[in-house]
């Protein structure tokens, strides 16, 4: 952290104002993920897994693996919600369009349910928001960019 106030005057005032947008900005979306993951995914994958327990097989859950399986399941989430400044800085940087993206869009979609979740259900939690934020970014890309 002590080489945080050494880089700030290297800074020109468009890159500060940058980074004063994005830093937050991408703060706020990674706990958003990590909380969309934790009172929606986390309770619908817990419930999925349990009901595979009967009069013969009990679950067992050992804290290692549970708290495994939240990382594992919470953390892509956090991640995947900055998907939107992933995309507004390529469009910034004209690596990508908004027609781009609107065009390859069935492959986006397609790549959206390819996940490393276990079962259908986790699967379509995280490629649903993909989804959304996808066309979310496309349209900020679209009339915030004035692409």
């Amino acid at each position: 952290m002590d080489d945080i106030p050494f880089l700030v005057p290297a800074f020109t005032a468009r890159e500060k104002t940058t980074l004063l947008m994005l830093v937050p900005s991408s703060l706020i979306l990674f706990l958003t993920g990590i909380a969309f993951a934790w009172f929606v995914v986390l309770p619908q994958g817990l419930r999925f897994f349990l009901t595979f327990s009967s009069d013969f097989v009990q679950p067992l859950l050992s804290m290692e693996s549970y708290l495994n399986f939240v990382f594992m399941l919470v953390l892509p989430f956090g991640i995947l919600f900055n998907l939107p400044l992933v995309f507004i800085v390529l469009a910034k940087l004209d690596l990508i369009t908004s027609r781009m993206l609107a065009k390859k869009r069935k492959y986006i979609v397609l790549l959206a349910f390819i996940t490393p979740t276990t079962d259908i259900l986790s699967q379509c939690l995280l490629a649903l928001p993909m989804i959304i934020l996808l066309e979310m970014s496309r349209l900020i890309i679209r009339y915030g960019l004035h692409r």
